[in-house]
């Protein structure tokens, strides 16, 4: 079983706030080595940086976003242990842009997932996922039917899922199937030094079950990508294949 953990915060923030409170974290990350390397890690587990500001090429295992505007934490394998060991520093204030809050937890979840493969598929949304990379974007502007583009789709969805199940448990799962139900959004936005990053919200189903509250995709660090269960919700109604609007899938995109 692979440790998670999720930290919810009383503060609520803007998604433009996101990154400054990110940078928060990993400089508090450098400032707290100490209580770090006392449980075997470095920074770096929270970072995916080095000390010169380099990035750090594997699946992010601590991530902040923003969930109906509530600022959370949410760690996987050895992130879990690094967030415990920095929750003793997490209770202060911090300042983003012109405006000081006072950081206090509201709700800390452990617990523990499986990545268990499923007999029948089960469904998920994806919200403000930043999918193509330079390299598949070429792919998808190639790509002039609406079943290649979602095939490009599958095919990143199926590698980057396949990349966070490899890190936090050293393992591959065989057979991994996802399938693209829905396409709620296609829209640009400005990520890094990129102006017209492509953004979607998607909905799939997949033969694995994920953790609640995961992102994928790029800027996963930061609050894009966010997975959220069909069922996460009470009142959420399940998509059903045979009904998809392929049309209306045409015109998002």
């Amino acid at each position: 079983m692979t440790p998670t953990i999720t930290l919810h915060f009383a503060q609520q923030l803007y998604p433009r706030q996101m990154k400054e409170f990110k940078s928060f974290i990993d400089n508090l990350a450098w400032k707290c080595e100490k209580a770090l390397l006392e449980v075997g890690l470095r920074p770096d587990i929270i970072t995916n940086k080095t000390i010169d500001g380099k990035n750090i090429s594997r699946f992010p295992l601590v991530q902040c976003k923003i969930i109906r505007r509530q600022v959370v934490l949410f760690g996987i394998a050895d992130g879990v242990v690094a967030l415990k060991a920095l929750m003793p520093f997490l209770g202060k204030r911090v300042t983003l842009g012109d405006q000081t809050y006072n950081l206090a937890f509201i709700d800390v979840l452990p617990g523990n997932h499986t990545f268990d493969k499923l007999r029948k598929p089960k469904q998920y949304h994806i919200y403000n996922w930043l999918a193509l990379s330079k390299e598949n974007l070429k792919e998808w502007n190639t790509a002039h039917t609406l079943a290649n583009k979602i095939v490009v789709l599958e095919k990143i969805l199926f590698g980057q899922i396949s990349d966070c199940i490899q890190t936090t448990t050293g393992k591959k799962i065989k057979a991994l199937k996802n399938t693209i139900l829905d396409i709620n959004k296609k829209t640009t936005t400005k990520f890094r030094e990129y102006e017209n990053f492509v953004e979607f919200d998607v909905v799939f189903e997949s033969n694995v079950l994920l953790p609640a509250e995961l992102s994928l995709g790029f800027g996963k660090t930061v609050g894009f990508g966010k997975l959220i269960p069909s069922d996460y919700y009470v009142n959420a109604r399940p998509y059903s294949p045979e009904i998809i609007n392929r049309r209306k899938i045409e015109k998002v995109l």
